[in-house]
């Protein structure tokens, strides 16, 4: 009996432990399986893709940190979760015991920004189990002010909006495109699902190994062992146990082994102890296919079509990466990186628009006050007149033709002190006449012209700034961060774009806001002492930046970054911005020769009329100085608009289809899938085929009683035929035969399309990139001649009427077209420049020979480093579990290079001569101009 009871207990145990190892045994030893494979199909340097495992990077958002085979249960909708605990009428299972996550996301994502997730959620986030052991994985949220109970008070505890109170998002200020892209790398949702999916692809090609490995499978299956306990009341009590074991194995030719161990014992209770019966077979047999289903090219088909799924799908992974950088920087939501960075810079094109337009319009009004001259006559000439110092030079009386006359505006307080300059009758009138006419005079044209360009400007500039915030918000959701988190981008690729220092727009500002009407005698010496620093200011600020902006641009003549024709239009241009300095540089002089001559007036003794006279003195020099200052502006445009540069590139229309044919990872699946489709042929037509199979059967068999493993000869047989199937109900096989060769035919036109559709992507891109370049020398012309024709609008406007130079009523007008015509020029360029980096980008892209590095960085010189200062993300962390190393299996000498010149599609003599298996293939030299010499 004791005996009896110790089998029974060995074949428990034995059940128990073949019902399979612990979870996390089977998920590293898929890991390393599949790793492995992916090893091999990533060995070639031109999908050398960095990184594979299906762990996402640790400060991912979607980063599981808990205990990936038994982690805790998350957040759960409130009115689903009821059902979990009481399913119907029955009692459910006590899911609490699993613990509860205080977040469906990853709750330390902002741990490298200083917030932790104990800040996050309100509490302290502790690991506990349903029996109290600490357990990784079992995790809750622990209030330590014992507002909350814990999640096991009540079965129906979820976590809520009430019990997660997050801090703010941290901000991430002067976001690069290095930051942007190492981000969208953590945190960026299908990156993680084109990893995911290699790793898919690499376990079903781990199973089909496994399919020709040998199997614990025997005719009835897995092992396996029973027990059962037969009690009978007309019979002994027994014990019956049956084991099973066997193996087998499919080779590659279709033929499988299989042998099995059979055994079975019985246990005679009431007999007394060691009372048993014993008797075991050893079976075994062989079956080889002679016609369906023989011949490796059927057998091998599922094997085959793994090895080549899991080589597209790291090809795939590698394109992905290349299409990925390009979204991330142009082509994503918002337009990528340069498209906000565009969007940035039209904004603040539009607010220097206003700010001009605003300055403009304080000069008009003050230009119309000067101008506008009413005049009323006086008969008889008043007897007690005098004009005081507030009027002089707004109010004056001319007794040769009995007029008394008023020019600018004029204040309530003022119209009363005109009023009572003198009690003569006809003075009265007159000057009450006056004060009528100006405050029911109309706002000259110009002014109102320019008042609705200003309104029309801000409401553009609130459109901009809406649209930017939805794009810049979009563009956080492609990086996969929260869109309320804030973001500011760092614009250092735009530094070419700042056509004007902005100490030349300071000087223009401050020179504008002289408002002399308004000023006293002590107030008009004080901004007469002020123009010297002025006038230093202008010298340092303009003068030198100008020639030093200058002196930049003249060394492009000669560097040999322009061609024959750029050149001497460049060269032409700086002789003709070389006179207009010179010219400006006089005027300048004479403005500054007459600042001496007035601060030596007001330093020594002054008399009355140099004091009288100030007021339009230091009029005459603001708007001489105010002039050189645009003048200045307009040559420092034309200087630094030619500084800005096109990354070249060099390859013509022929090469870069080559490149393209050659080099696309894409392509070079599609080709390979019309090989997989011809193989479906070969298999389908193997299906019509009879059934013949030799099989050989034989068993071993045991002495009769207790002797289980004596085998005996003559208790044991083999029998050795021939099986045959006749091929009459084939019509299922038939079709599928048929329709596998119009699944060929479509796969080889579907690959000449694709083929088609690559060169016809590769070739607009080049001809965009053609006029996208010319336009950009246009658009750099326009920029010069906006500026021109805003300094001559403004002159014209500020020129007093009847001076040839001044249409009257017309200003307004020419003002609107030139501030139109900068705004308009300015936006041009920047969006043609962010046009034709897209298409550089994109070109590379789809000729195949974009190199992006383990940061997921362009090899580009423009690409490939920081150009400015850079706040990237968080510090890369190893993933949690990381699977072990792989076996280091290298690929055979045999291994087939990816591109075949032997039965390469003739499009080029070239291409077919490209060594793909070299890191240093043509093509990846072929960047900026470069063209690169094809063997």
């Amino acid at each position: 009996m004791i005996r009896s009871r110790t089998w029974l207990v060995f074949g428990l145990v034995a059940i128990a432990s073949a019902c399979g190892c612990g979870r996390s045994f089977w998920r590293l030893q898929a890991d390393r399986d599949a790793h492995e494979v992916i090893d091999v199909a990533r060995s070639y340097p031109d999908w050398a893709v960095p990184r594979t495992t299906v762990e996402p990077d640790r400060l991912s958002r979607f980063a599981d940190p808990f205990d990936a085979d038994r982690g805790p249960l998350p957040p759960d909708d409130p009115a689903a979760h009821g059902s979990m605990y009481r399913p119907g009428p029955w009692d459910g299972y006590e899911w609490r015991k699993l613990g509860r996550a205080p977040s469906i996301e990853n709750p330390d994502w902002l741990e490298p920004y200083g917030i932790s997730a104990s800040k996050r959620f309100g509490g302290r986030v502790v690991a506990a189990s349903y029996d109290g052991s600490d357990k990784p994985g079992q995790v809750y949220l622990d209030d330590p002010l014992g507002k909350r109970p814990p999640p096991w008070a009540n079965p129906h505890a979820i976590a809520t909006a009430a019990d997660i109170a997050p801090e703010d998002l941290p901000p991430i200020d002067d976001l690069g495109l290095t930051g942007a892209v190492d981000l969208a790398q953590i945190h960026n949702r299908d990156y993680q699902t084109e990893i995911e999916d290699v790793y898919l692809t690499a376990l079903a090609l781990t199973f089909e190994r496994f399919q020709f490995d040998v199997r614990y499978l025997g005719f009835g299956g897995e092992p396996e062992t029973s027990a059962t306990y037969q009690a009978r009341p007309d019979a002994q009590d027994r014990l019956v146990t049956d084991k099973r074991f066997g193996v087998s194995q499919v080779l590659p030719t279709g033929g499988q082994w299989i042998v099995e161990f059979l055994n079975n014992t019985i246990y005679f209770v009431s007999a007394g102890p060691g009372v048993t019966s014993s008797s075991s077979a050893l079976t075994f047999q062989l079956v080889q296919p002679l016609l369906f289903g023989a011949g490796r090219r059927v057998v091998l088909e599922g094997l085959t079509q793994a090895e080549r799924d899991l080589l597209y799908a790291v090809r795939d992974l590698a394109r992905f990466r290349k299409t990925f950088f390009v979204d991330v920087v142009a082509t994503g939501p918002g337009g990528g990186f340069l498209g906000l960075l565009n969007q940035l810079q039209v904004i603040r094109n539009e607010v220097d628009n206003i700010r001009r337009i605003e300055e403009q319009l304080v000069t008009l009004r003050e230009f119309a006050s000067q101008q506008g001259t009413l005049t009323e006559p006086v008969d008889p000439p008043p007897r007690d007149l005098e004009i005081p110092n507030e009027f002089r030079g707004r109010l004056s009386y001319d007794p040769a033709v009995g007029q008394l006359a008023f020019k600018g505006d004029l204040t309530d307080d003022e119209a009363a002190r005109l009023l009572g300059l003198s009690d003569d009758e006809a003075y009265v009138r007159a000057a009450d006449a006056l004060v009528k006419r100006l405050r029911t005079e109309v706002v000259t044209l110009d002014v109102a012209q320019l008042e609705n360009s200003l309104a029309s400007a801000r409401q553009s500039l609130e459109s901009s700034q809406a649209g930017f915030a939805d794009a810049l918000d979009s563009y956080k959701i492609f990086l996969g961060l929260p869109p309320d988190m804030p973001v500011t981008l760092d614009d250092g690729l735009l530094g070419d774009f700042e056509l004007i220092d902005p100490r030349l727009t300071d000087l223009e500002s401050t020179l504008s806001a002289f408002d002399l009407l308004e000023l006293s005698d002590d107030e008009l010496l004080e901004t007469a002492r002020r123009l010297p620093e002025i006038r230093d200011r202008i010298r340092t600020e303009g003068f030198d930046s100008v020639r030093a902006d200058a002196g930049r641009t003249r060394v492009r003549v000669t560097d040999g970054s322009l061609d024959d024709a750029a050149a001497a239009r460049l060269r032409r241009d700086l002789a003709r911005d070389d006179a207009i300095l010179e010219s400006v540089a006089a005027d300048f002089r004479d403005a500054s020769d007459r600042l001496d001559r007035l601060t030596a007036a007001i330093d020594g003794p002054a008399d009355a009329a140099a004091v009288a006279d100030l007021d339009l003195v230091i009029g005459g020099l603001r708007d001489g100085f105010r002039s050189v200052v645009r003048n200045l502006t307009v040559l420092q445009v034309n200087a630094r608009v030619e500084l800005i540069d096109l990354r070249p590139f060099g390859l013509s229309l022929e090469e870069v289809t080559a490149f393209a044919l050659a080099n696309r990872l894409d392509l070079m699946n599609a080709r390979a899938e019309v090989t997989d489709a011809r193989r479906t042929v070969e298999v389908a037509a193997n299906a019509l085929e009879a059934v013949v199979d030799v099989v050989a059967t034989g068993t071993l068999n045991t002495e009769p009683g207790n002797r289980p493993l004596d085998f005996a000869l003559d208790r044991s047989g083999v029998d050795v035929g021939v099986r045959f199937t006749a091929p009459l109900d084939q019509i299922a096989e038939r079709n599928t035969y048929r329709a596998a060769q119009i699944e060929y035919q479509r796969a080889r036109r579907d690959y000449m399309l694709a083929e088609d559709a690559v060169k016809f992507d590769v070739r607009q891109q080049w001809r965009q990139l053609q006029v996208l370049k010319a336009n950009f020398e246009i658009a750099r012309q326009a920029v010069r001649f906006a500026a021109v024709q805003l300094d001559q609008a403004i002159a014209e406007g500020e020129a007093p009427v009847g001076d040839g130079r001044r249409s009257g009523g017309s200003q307004g007008l020419n003002l609107l077209n030139a501030f139109d015509s900068v705004l308009g020029t300015q936006n041009s360029l920047i969006g043609i420049w962010t046009d034709y980096e897209t298409n550089r980008l994109l070109i590379h892209q789809d000729m195949g020979i974009m190199q992006i590095d383990e940061q997921g960085l362009w090899e580009d010189p423009f690409y490939g480093s920081s150009p400015a200062t850079e706040i990237s993300a968080p510090p890369r962390l190893p993933p949690a579990d990381p699977p072990p190393p792989s076996a280091g299996i290298e690929p055979s000498a045999d291994a087939p290079v990816p591109f075949v010149a032997d039965d390469a599609p003739d499009f080029d003599r070239t291409a077919r001569s490209l060594d793909r298996t070299l890191p240093d293939r043509p093509g990846r030299a072929a960047l900026d101009g470069a063209v690169p010499v094809l063997e």
